[in-house]
């Protein structure tokens, strides 16, 4: 637990540091169309996080650690969220969101329910990608960017996705290994960290 918490409050300590490095990245040129089509396989066969499945892990938010389980089929529009506290697993909120009708089975004094609303748009925005409807370009550094239907800004390294972003909103994945071992999350309303212990598709 102890080693888990140094781990933690490192991951503050960096993300305090770098979450205003996150500027509009410049693109170049379209891809070709069979080059497009090509990388676009790559990226979808590489999606870790995918349309649907599970995420536990840790939850770093305003200098606070949390236990996280996350539940999500973005087709289905469908996300449920637990936090607990770190130390006695106790429950800080228990919602689920289908569509735009929130429930909470759990909540305490700790999140309000506007806050929790602002979260869980800002998770939908983290899992919510259109691969599909991608338009590829090159990058000033050799990787390549996409640009979805909503003008989403996507930017991929070796097929993974690394960081997803529109506006002041990002979503920056760090990847190692082809698992990812944390979110950044810059929104309006939210500055936070997800370290992911366990996925399932």
């Amino acid at each position: 637990m102890l080693t888990k918490k140094i781990l933690l409050f490192f991951i503050i300590i960096t993300f305090n540091i770098t979450a205003a490095l996150f500027g509009n990245e410049k693109i170049g040129d379209r891809m070709e169309p069979e080059t497009e089509t090509k990388f676009i396989n790559e990226i979808q066969a590489k999606d870790i996080i995918g349309n649907s499945g599970i995420i536990d892990g840790y939850f770093v938010e305003k200098n606070k650690s949390y236990e996280l389980h996350l539940e999500y089929n973005m087709k289905k529009k469908y996300i449920k969220m637990i936090l607990y506290k770190l130390t006695k697993k106790e429950v800080i909120f228990d919602v689920e969101r289908k569509d735009d009708l929130i429930t909470y089975n759990t909540l305490s004094g700790l999140f309000p329910a506007m806050r929790i609303q602002y979260l869980l748009n800002d998770i939908s925005f983290m899992l919510e990608k259109d691969t599909n409807s991608l338009k590829l370009y090159t990058t000033k550094d050799d990787q390549y960017a996409g640009i979805d239907d909503q003008n989403f800004l996507y930017k991929f390294d070796d097929g993974y996705l690394v960081k997803k972003s529109k506006g002041i909103y990002t979503a920056k994945y760090f990847i190692d290994s082809g698992l990812i071992k944390r979110i950044e999350l810059c929104t309006f309303k939210n500055k936070a960290v997800i370290v992911p212990e366990y996925f399932a598709k």
